[in-house]
């Protein structure tokens, strides 16, 4: 993460989207799952996750694009390529 003594994981957003699968929070007090979506903002201390089940069939690719703001101005983008290799195991790489 782009952080200075100026800045810290407070200040962060992140963009997240998924052209497959979906997002996901979870409390790990109360074991409360709460669904995003393929796409949101979240504060740079916000744990989010990804499921690959779409209508409860996993995906067979995705690619999840980040965006880092640090205030308003862009910091930093990455895109991940998810690809199933086989049941229940995926292979991701950095495209960009």
């Amino acid at each position: 993460m782009l952080c200075n003594s100026k800045n810290n994981e407070t200040d962060a957003e992140f963009s997240i989207t998924t052209s497959e699968g979906r997002l996901l929070q979870w409390d790990q007090e109360t074991g409360e799952v709460k669904e995003l979506g393929k796409s949101g903002t979240f504060k740079g201390s916000e744990k989010i996750f990804w499921s690959p089940l779409s209508d409860g069939k996993p995906v067979k690719e995705t690619q999840i694009d980040v965006d880092l703001f640090i205030g308003k101005p862009l910091q930093d983008n990455v895109s991940v390529k998810i690809t199933i290799e086989a049941e229940n195991a995926f292979i991701a790489k950095r495209i960009k």
